[in-house]
């Protein structure tokens, strides 16, 4: 007669092991779930959709305030799980914070409002989605257009650095030939070699003004201009030109 026997794992039987493996499932879950779930809430905690398909325009109350805007002067965003793609046969049972997602509503004055699924369902929301895109769904810190501009200024600025670096030990015909054929490099290159020209040309001019000759031009202006101020009442002769 050949018999079954079931074991049990670490002295626990397998009742024990059942309830300490969903007590373990349903901990993780909701650790996993609530950081969702308070991001949703406070994000749209104030906030209020209203959507008229008659005079197809859209009504948000946030914060206090109250934005209209019609159809046509808004797009919309929707973000989801990267297992919702369509393409995507999901085989296993669904997780807790599965269709957890939002929309993000982009309008023509370039404001940026959030929907999230706590206001509505993301998979049948009433206005339609422009585009979907498949990521982890917890919202972005949001970025302005200022700190886009000094970030992308920051980047032009490391490129113009790196060609200043590649360029300063050319010789001015080299790089007066990159000025004249502009269009032929790169924008970038074309800025750095004008600041490397700009700062030979300081210095040139400073070895003139300091030079032999280039101190007696200027003490002379200097003199110069001491013989006509007022209160004086001297009369100053230039010195011999040095040989």
């Amino acid at each position: 007669m050949i018999g079954v026997t079931i074991g049990t794992f670490g002295g626990l039987d397998f009742k024990t092991m059942l309830v300490l493996g969903l007590l373990f499932w349903f901990v993780t879950s909701l650790a996993v779930t609530i950081p969702f779930h308070v991001q949703y809430l406070l994000r749209n905690w104030n906030t209020k959709l209203v959507v008229d398909n008659v005079s197809m325009t859209i009504e948000i109350q946030e914060n206090g305030q109250i934005f209209k805007y019609k159809f046509s002067d808004i797009t919309t965003e929707r973000y989801l799980l990267g297992h919702h793609r369509p393409y995507i046969h999901k085989g296993w049972q669904t997780i807790p914070f599965d269709y957890y997602g939002y929309i993000k509503i982009n309008t023509v004055d370039k404001k940026h409002f959030i929907v999230t699924s706590l206001m509505t369902d993301p998979f049948e929301f009433p206005l339609t989605i422009d585009a979907t895109k498949y990521r982890f769904p917890f919202i972005e810190k949001e970025i302005s257009e200022d700190e886009i501009r000094k970030r992308n200024e920051q980047v032009r600025e490391g490129r113009i650095s790196g060609f200043m670096d590649k360029f300063e030990k050319l010789p001015d015909d080299k790089l007066l030939y990159k000025l004249e054929n502009r269009d032929k490099f790169d924008k970038d290159a074309v800025t750095a070699v004008e600041r490397i020209m700009a700062q030979r040309k300081k210095i040139t001019t400073a070895n003139t003004i300091f030079a032999p000759g280039g101190v007696d031009v200027w003490f002379k202006v200097l003199l110069s201009l001491l013989r006509f101020v007022p209160g004086t009442g001297r009369s100053f002769k230039f010195p011999p030109d040095r040989k």
